[in-house]
């Protein structure tokens, strides 16, 4: 793994003139400063977290490509000027479970863990549970807080979820507004260069165990509870 000072500057390159011209000429260097590096560093957090309670897996097959799909979108530029991907149990590319996520921009980019872009009745199953066990999800949430991880705060409804209104002067109601379940860490440039972005990595899905363990149970209870309705 070998983030360097060309990576960044490829990345505010891209972010300076995002067209394919660039992109083309760039492209060799963007694998071997980017895009490799990357891969890399999913592989030893991979090794780093095989023997953790919650041991995830990534490498190349699990991350994004920098293309974009701009068909829907009013944004055209054709490449995202970041790259990214994920860590998970399956060790494919999905975010149908809890997940750590990673991403690298020219300011240094993010880390991320837990439960992002559910269904939202997957999601309720998690809110529901907080409902039963306001005790144990509280003290996860101290916990996470006491070491420094926040939520995503963009991730959380201005008002209760509908089918949750008799729960707005619940003492965690401002969890129950979340959309996603995901711990979020600004990284600058130094964790990258450093390589000790693989420790961060390593420290953050430790951290958030407790809350994937409540999720995952949330989500399993409540598939369980709907199968045996249905029958």
């Amino acid at each position: 793994m070998n983030f360097t000072e060309k990576s960044f500057d490829l990345l505010k390159g891209l972010k300076k003139d995002n067209s394919k011209t660039w992109f083309d000429v760039h492209r060799d260097e963007v694998r071997e400063h980017l895009q490799e590096p990357f891969a890399e560093m999913l592989e030893a957090a991979t090794l780093r977290l095989r023997r953790s309670m919650f041991p995830v897996q990534g490498g190349k097959q699990t991350m994004f490509r920098m293309n974009r799909d701009v068909r829907f979108s009013k944004n055209k530029s054709p490449y995202n000027t970041y790259v990214s991907g994920l860590l998970t149990e399956s060790g494919i590319k999905s975010v149908e479970a809890a997940v750590v996520y990673a991403q690298l921009s020219e300011s240094g980019g993010f880390i991320a863990a837990g439960f992002h872009q559910l269904e939202t009745k997957v999601v309720n199953l998690i809110r529901d549970q907080i409902i039963v066990q306001p005790k144990r999800f509280s003290k996860i949430a101290k916990k996470l807080d006491k070491v420094g991880y926040e939520f995503m705060s963009e991730e959380r409804l201005k008002s209760m979820p509908r089918g949750y209104s008799d729960q707005r002067e619940h003492s965690l109601a401002e969890y129950i507004k979340l959309k996603s379940f995901t711990l979020h860490k600004p990284q600058p440039k130094a964790a990258w260069l450093s390589g000790s972005i693989v420790d961060e990595i390593a420290k953050l899905s430790k951290a958030a165990t407790d809350l994937i363990i409540f999720g995952t149970e949330a989500i399993e209870t409540g598939r369980k509870s709907s199968n045996r309705k249905s029958v």
